[in-house]
């Protein structure tokens, strides 16, 4: 073992060299530590070269959590990371985890250690959901963005999987999306499963390896079934437009009879491309989504023999047109769907949604919830799959939202009042457990507290106030939905017309449900949902 004595880490010590040998990486994590960068490297010399790198916070000390990293790719390549000596790095042939998260959801997937933000690649693919991510490895914030992969039968218990993408020298790996090659237009397949597609932002200059890279558009395949990535050689599908330019979405568009690709560029600009191999790309047309700068998404609806899309941003803001003379013809102008709370990220709490592929017609969606979420090992969940319709007639044409059909199966224990009085105060007492809770009553005034959040409905202002959110309201009546899970809480109103993310940390010390209306209630209900992941 070579000692090379120099500082990368602020303090005075001894550089020490360690060859990767086994699987995995165990990192010694501290939430209060600075930012330090493990390099890898190949020769010696002259010929040493950079080949990896990501930026940890080690614990110079104890440390809160041991972050497991997948140095698979490096084995049996003489490939070798420095690191301070003293600091407590060792390897594993094994995936070591840290013990059980108590504040890890309920019912909404997370990692089981680690960041993660937008969803990725959605897609049903050969009877399983797949759902890839961004995803930190190796810590409880936003960098080394890789994609986290997991799967699922049901689009509610998932089963984490390898990481499917990992940075390197183009960038590291920003969000995109997947779809199944099913006609072998790519020329890709190999043996008997269709090519499974990722396209993906390689994010040059995030990474010290891809230094003065810009950012470009990628494609990686599975010839497997998605159980391993290859990714494609050569030049990028659509290279460099814009500062920013990123996130790129690909769905088939029957009205032109070609592979649509929408493309995020800068400011409230974003890029249609058309396809016809999967390959090779063409600019189609811009758009502006007013209040939008990335990660868009195009609907498909069919209503009275047409076909209308809605392209929508990261933060729920849409517009909705059709496709005439092969271009996409705006028939709204941009309207919002999510009202998000306060953030000091400026993010909504429910940010970046993707709708899968392959949902027979409907528009099923899984979005990030930016709760900054006080688990141990992580930070952040995934939604419960929402449902998106459409709904009105030409320029009134709007987007509703509701819980997918598929959160049925979390159902068990239902508290059920109906037909109560107006202000009448009714009180259940709750499990510490999720819940779905509805309200159904003639007036917009009420009062709802559970698990230590307060939900007020203002009649005379016509809005709804949850924790740090404020939804308007149109009508004169109380229609909502609540999904409450240990640190957030989704909130749908006015049969879906409007939603919003609530990030709480559920009291459980008060277990019970207070509620109170200006009007006759028709119904109040609770129903207790499965653990899915907590145990």
């Amino acid at each position: 073992m070579r000692r090379d004595k120099r500082n990368d880490y602020g303090k005075e010590g001894f550089m020490i060299k360690k060859y990767v040998e086994k699987r995995y990486i165990l990192l010694p994590v501290e939430g209060g530590a600075q930012t330090t960068k493990i390099r890898f490297y190949k020769g010696d010399g002259e010929e040493k070269k950079l080949v990896f790198d990501l930026d940890c916070k080690l614990a110079q000390g104890k440390s809160d959590f041991v972050a497991c990293y997948d140095a698979r790719e490096f084995l049996g390549k003489k490939v070798y990371f420095e690191c301070e000596d003293g600091l407590d790095i060792t390897q594993s042939d094994d995936k070591v985890l840290p013990d059980k998260d108590k504040l890890r959801p309920f019912v909404h997937f997370t990692p089981e250690v680690g960041w993660n933000n937008d969803p990725n690649g959605m897609i049903e693919y050969d009877g399983e959901y797949h759902m890839f991510y961004q995803f930190n490895p190796c810590g409880r914030d936003w960098g080394n963005m890789h994609w986290g992969h997991a799967v699922s039968r049901d689009m509610l218990s998932w089963e984490e999987k390898e990481i499917a993408l990992f940075p390197d020298q183009n960038g590291t790996m920003f969000s995109g999306s997947a779809t199944e090659d099913t006609r072998n237009l790519s020329g890709l397949k190999k043996g008997d499963k269709n090519p499974l597609l990722l396209f993906y932002t390689a994010a040059g200059g995030t990474s010290e390896l891809s230094m003065g890279k810009p950012f470009t558009q990628r494609l990686a395949y599975s010839t497997d079934g998605g159980k391993t990535f290859i990714k494609r050689d050569g030049k990028p599908i659509i290279d460099f437009i814009a500062e920013g330019n990123r996130d790129p979405k690909v769905v088939w568009t029957e009205e032109i009879d070609a592979y649509l690709l929408a493309l995020y560029l800068t400011g409230n600009d974003y890029a249609l491309f058309t396809s016809e191999n999967l390959l090779d790309w063409t600019l189609l047309q811009k758009i502006k989504i007013d209040g939008e700068n990335e990660c868009p998404d195009v609907y498909a609806f069919k209503k009275e023999n047409k076909i209308y899309r809605a392209i929508i941003g990261a933060a729920d803001r849409y517009v909705i047109g059709e496709f005439s003379d092969g271009k996409f013809k705006q028939i709204t102008g941009a309207k919002q769907l999510n009202y998000p709370g306060r953030t000091t990220d400026g993010l909504p709490r429910s940010y970046a949604a993707q709708s899968f592929s392959g949902t027979d017609g409907r528009i099923v969606r899984i979005s990030w919830h930016n709760i900054g979420s006080p688990r141990a090992y992580g930070a952040s969940e995934m939604s419960l799959p929402q449902e998106i319709t459409l709904c009105g007639q030409g320029k009134d044409m709007y987007l509703k939202i509701q819980p997918a059909a598929e959160t049925e199966k979390l159902y068990e224990s239902e508290i059920l009042r109906e037909n109560i009085a107006p202000g009448e105060k009714i009180r259940f007492d709750l499990k510490k457990r999720a819940y779905r809770i509805e309200i159904k009553s003639d007036s917009a005034e009420f009062c709802l507290d559970v698990f230590g959040l307060k939900m007020r409905g203002n009649a005379k202002n016509n809005r709804l106030t949850a924790g740090d959110a404020i939804i308007p309201l149109d009508g004169d009546k109380t229609d909502i939905i609540a999904i409450f899970d240990k640190c957030s809480v989704e909130i749908y109103v006015e049969g879906g017309k409007r939603f919003t993310t609530v990030s709480h940390e559920c009291n459980y010390d008060r277990a019970d449900l207070e509620f109170r209306s200006g009007g006759k209630t028709q119904k109040l209900s609770a129903i207790e949902l499965k653990n899915l992941f907590a145990e």
